[in-house]
């Protein structure tokens, strides 16, 4: 795919090396020094994040916990260089029907 596109991946990729709670952390800390490119990325993917734990989580996930998942997720976007208006839009969306569905 290229050098750019390897960047924009390096750029949104955990390290796994890190406990779950460090790599949270981090995601959220580093948000916004992403560039416009992996903030698109990272956008998509806690669009689609949102989207599966709302209608399809994991089996053992209590609502507590995907209550605690969007909470993430809403703080990582919020850090989040503003770069495109519709698919933060689309996040606000997706996140306004996962808490409806889970307060159900």
């Amino acid at each position: 795919f290229g050098k750019r596109v390897r960047r924009i991946v390096m750029e949104v990729t955990d390290n796994r090396t890190l406990r779950r709670e460090e790599r949270k952390r981090r995601q959220i800390e580093h948000a916004p020094e992403l560039s416009p490119e992996a903030a698109v990325v990272k956008l998509g993917d806690k669009i689609a994040n949102v989207q599966d734990v709302t209608h399809s989580p994991p089996v053992r996930w209590s609502v507590e916990r995907r209550n605690k998942y969007l909470d993430w997720c809403r703080k990582v976007i919020d850090n989040l260089p503003k770069v495109n208006p519709e698919l933060e839009r689309t996040f606000a969306e997706a996140l306004a029907k996962g808490r409806h569905k889970l307060s159900e």
